[in-house]
């Protein structure tokens, strides 16, 4: 397959061998590439050397590609991936990812990323700033909210605003609200009469992103209650 390889499709075929665990096959048909200085054969061979283990290799080759191509957001997020593989390298993976996004605002990767690690932090100001760019950019994107809401409820219920964290999973009609990757259940609700609208307890939990705690889920639960008594 290597032999098979051109300049227009060197970079997929690398790709491919590198996926079916032929390194040195991935490695040989990227040396072979007659423009060794593009962006995009360094990406690649930051993969390869990934795949080899060898991240001073990695780690110089992302830095290349950042280089030539400081506005590909591929760049940017390998520049920050291979970063947090090292010790103590989260704030070093942070300011590339700002750095990056000063030239893609809009790329959701890359407002996924930062979220995560600010997540991690009690940055409370950058991480609704994060929030905000998220939000933004699944907008423009054209794709659900939901990732961000419930980080939001995430971030809200470690700062102990209760109200807030319930509030910002509340879907926007009455339905259950799911997500394709969703898994972990929150309580479900008690069986109402017929013609009655189920309450806005909504089930859903991304594998890649914060789950919903049962301190949160009881909250909402006792909601639920409080609202249903009113009534």
């Amino acid at each position: 397959m290597a032999t098979l390889a051109d300049d227009k499709n060197r970079y997929d075929i690398s790709r491919y061998l590198l996926a079916h665990g032929l390194t040195d096959a991935a490695r040989d048909t990227l040396n072979r590439d007659s423009n060794a200085e593009s962006a995009e054969f360094h990406l690649v061979q930051a993969q390869i050397a990934l795949a080899a283990k060898d991240l001073p290799a990695a780690q110089k080759a992302s830095q290349r590609a950042l280089e030539i191509a400081p506005r590909d957001p591929r760049a940017t997020l390998m520049a920050a991936e291979i970063a947090l593989l090292r010790p103590e390298s989260r704030d070093q993976a942070l300011a590339i990812l700002e750095n990056g996004l000063r030239f893609s605002p809009a790329d959701v990767d890359l407002n996924r990323k930062r979220l995560a690690l600010l997540m991690q932090t009690d940055r409370w100001q950058a991480i609704d700033q994060a929030l905000a760019g998220l939000r933004a950019a699944l907008s423009e994107a054209g794709a659900s909210s939901t990732e961000a809401n419930l980080a939001a409820a995430y971030a809200f219920e470690r700062r102990g605003q209760f109200t807030r964290a319930i509030s910002s999973t509340k879907p926007r009609s009455r339905r259950i609200l799911t997500t394709s990757a969703c898994s972990w259940p929150w309580p479900r609700p008690r069986k109402k009469a017929a013609g009655s609208p189920p309450p806005l307890t909504p089930t859903m939990a991304c594998s890649d992103g914060p789950r919903p705690t049962r301190k949160l889920a009881a909250r909402w639960q006792e909601s639920n209650t409080t609202r249903s008594s009113l009534r």
